[in-house]
């Protein structure tokens, strides 16, 4: 109306169009690709953290060794945390998460076969590994943070984060009845590589730019995927 004020509420065109809450999420792939990749992730964790030293101990590494070996391994896990972190606000959540799953893997496959404390090389491959541990680590809660942003994203983390203690329980008792079973870790370290491979199938499919999620509110952060892909949005799944 001329000379009048327009009353009509404005739109800003970077409001989120739904926001995420805890019953829509239930609803979406995404959610439960980051439960599985949680829990497939500890599982293989557990696996190894439980047993390294026993199988260490089995292989004749005297005690001395691998208490220093295992606290540089735990050293080198908190490298990969920061590091791991800083990457994947530059080139993504999902590639870092598949690259700390390869040096991870590579480190377990180096430990099962160590024969003895002559394998030097290896234990200390199997070390240096944590810092592709550390790596995955630090993806754990930037995944679903990046897709799940907003007044929910509590809720939403609780269940995604129920998948470590699902993981938690598993793995350890896992590791445990298939020692028995063969009487060595081979078999127990071979299902920590196919857990902790699983699980970056399940980031990736988590991780992953899709169409149709809310935009993000204004002053929010956008994930370094979100910004490389033009700011596409998540799936709904439902």
């Amino acid at each position: 109306m001329a000379g009048g004020a327009d009353t009509r509420p404005s739109r800003d065109p970077r409001a989120p169009r739904e926001t995420w809450t805890l019953r829509r999420a239930l609803r979406s792939v995404r959610l439960w690709a980051a439960f599985a990749m949680t829990a497939l992730g500890v599982i293989g964790f557990q696996i190894m953290a439980t047993h390294q030293v026993a199988h260490a101990v089995d292989r004749d590494v005297p005690r001395d060794t691998a208490v220093w070996l295992f606290a540089f391994a735990a050293g080198c896990m908190m490298a990969g945390n920061v590091l791991g972190g800083w990457l994947s606000d530059r080139v993504g959540r999902g590639w870092v998460f598949v690259l700390g799953t390869v040096v991870a893997i590579l480190g377990i496959l180096c430990f099962a076969l160590m024969r003895g404390p002559q394998d030097r090389v290896l234990l200390l491959l199997y070390a240096v590994s944590g810092f592709g541990f550390g790596m995955r680590i630090a993806q754990l809660s930037t995944i679903p943070a990046d897709v799940f942003a907003g007044p929910h994203l509590g809720a939403i983390l609780g269940v995604v984060q129920a998948g470590g203690g699902l993981g938690g329980a598993i793995g350890p008792f896992l590791a445990g009845w298939l020692f028995d079973v063969t009487n060595s870790y081979r078999l127990a370290f071979l299902t920590a590589c196919v857990a902790v491979a699983g699980s970056a199938v399940a980031a990736w499919f988590a991780a992953r730019p899709m169409a149709g999620a809310p935009a993000p509110r204004p002053g929010e952060p956008r994930s370094a995927r979100e910004e490389q892909a033009g700011g596409t949005r998540a799936d709904g799944g439902g």
